[in-house]
């Protein structure tokens, strides 16, 4: 009987506990990169490499963009909401949380509305392939932007499942499900087909993301006057927005670059080949993902009993975690999948 005690409440520490988020957030992150690799292999055996090249590029710089757009105020979240909350000021957080989605979907309009513009007043930039995914592309914008501020708010009040299910496991779930279906149906195989599909996901998975999250909301932050400090706000944030697009970009940059100086059919060989290397940050993701909001909380409590606990068990996860090497049998399965040849062999850069 002791050691049924003993085991159960190990049980509930891990899962109430920041140890039990970080695993919860592990096992999602892992399911969704196996099924977004699979994607991956399945949308280029449709398209083609260069069908897929094109989704490729456009994805990589609307994810990217979409990440930043939020002005950091979706990891911002992790910061003052849980302390705001510690503190008892509700005010405050309440127009933190009206702040925050405001500024996210009038900035990520702002700046579709731009790459629109500009697109019509230089249609010869993009011709060919890129014109109309890129359109779709910048209309993606702004709900990614504010799917990825939902994440940051579900993050703050320790809801990680919440936070990471919807934009990782069910929008890839969703956009390759909608490509399979518009595939059979007689839709064309090319990447505006590609990007409508993940425009369709990304509305779908965003939508039910926002609703879950304002219901839970309502629950822990009831209605209320609302405070605002934007400037104090955007000053801890807009650093953090710079720092995590040099992250994002650096673990881009060689699709980014490919997709500058290579035709599409090379980038979309080169990126269905190389995701498997998804697999590598994940345990520091999950370990992040499961205590910023808590070092905050108990910043704000002044408890440093909990922060050192919180550090102990962030070196400890992180600590070992693997960095496996890419085998080349990786990139021999993924090609021999999509059944298709490197086309770009003998062709020139464009």
């Amino acid at each position: 009987m002791a050691v049924s005690a003993v085991a159960g409440a190990a049980w509930l520490r891990l899962r109430t506990g920041a140890a039990g988020a970080a695993l919860g957030v592990f096992v999602i992150r892992v399911g969704a990169a196996v099924l977004g690799y699979g994607a991956q292999v399945i949308a280029a055996r449709l398209m083609g490499f260069e069908g897929y090249g094109v989704y490729a590029s456009l994805w990589v710089w609307t994810a990217m963009l979409g990440h930043t757009l939020t002005l950091g105020l979706s990891q911002g979240a992790c910061r003052f909401l849980p302390t705001d909350q510690a503190r008892g000021d509700l005010d405050h957080a309440r127009g933190y949380l009206l702040a925050g989605v405001l500024l996210t979907l009038a900035v990520s309009a702002v700046a579709a509305l731009l790459g629109l513009g500009l697109a019509w007043l230089h249609p010869g930039t993009l011709a060919g392939p890129y014109g109309a995914p890129f359109a779709l592309a910048a209309c993606l914008l702004p709900v990614l932007a504010l799917q990825d501020y939902l994440e940051g708010v579900a993050r703050s009040q320790n809801w990680v499942v919440l936070a990471i299910l919807p934009p990782y496991l069910l929008r890839q779930l969703v956009m390759v499900s909608a490509l399979a279906a518009a595939v059979l149906a007689g839709a064309p195989p090319r990447a505006e087909t590609a990007m409508a599909c993940m425009l369709s996901a990304a509305l779908v998975s965003a939508a039910l993301q926002a609703c879950l999250v304002a219901r839970r909301l309502r629950r822990v932050l009831p209605a209320g006057p609302r405070r605002f400090r934007v400037r104090a706000w955007l000053r801890a944030c807009l650093p953090i927005a710079l720092v995590d697009l040099a992250t994002t970009a650096f673990g881009f940059v060689d699709v980014l670059l490919l997709g500058l100086l290579m035709p599409p059919a090379a980038v979309g060989v080169y990126f269905a080949a190389t995701r498997v290397q998804q697999f590598v940050p994940f345990v520091q993701f999950a370990a992040s993902a499961a205590t910023a909001q808590r070092f905050s909380a108990a910043g704000a409590r002044g408890d440093r009993a909990a922060l050192a606990r919180l550090v102990r068990l962030q070196a400890q996860a992180t600590a070992g975690q693997p960095v496996p090497e890419i085998p080349d049998a990786a990139s021999r399965d993924t090609l021999s999948a999509t059944d298709r040849a490197p086309p770009w062999r003998g062709s020139e850069a464009r």
